[in-house]
């Protein structure tokens, strides 16, 4: 399943989100990843994690690529529009 938004989120927020994702749904979450434009940097955030493993680094700048956030998530039990809109709250 994906998520595509166009935008910055905000950080804290993001981090909150994806915390409680995982201790909720960590088990039914096989995988996921991402790329993620976050307020205030001007490098991408790319996460990856496999059930309640999560990590995420800074990369490449944005450049003139459009600042969208991607998120694919591959697990089960995945309700998709409790996903999109708890990720949606984390905009900035």
């Amino acid at each position: 399943m994906g998520i595509s938004l166009p935008g910055d989120l905000d950080g804290g927020r993001l981090n909150q989100w994806i915390s409680e994702l995982l201790k909720t749904k960590g088990g039914d979450i096989y995988r996921m990843k991402g790329v993620l434009s976050v307020k205030g940097t001007q490098k991408r955030l790319v996460f990856q994690g496999v059930h309640m493993l999560f990590d995420a680094k800074f990369d490449r700048e944005w450049g003139k690529d459009p600042r969208t956030n991607t998120l694919v998530f591959i697990g089960k039990n995945l309700d998709r529009t409790a996903l999109t809109e708890a990720f949606k709250s984390c905009m900035a």
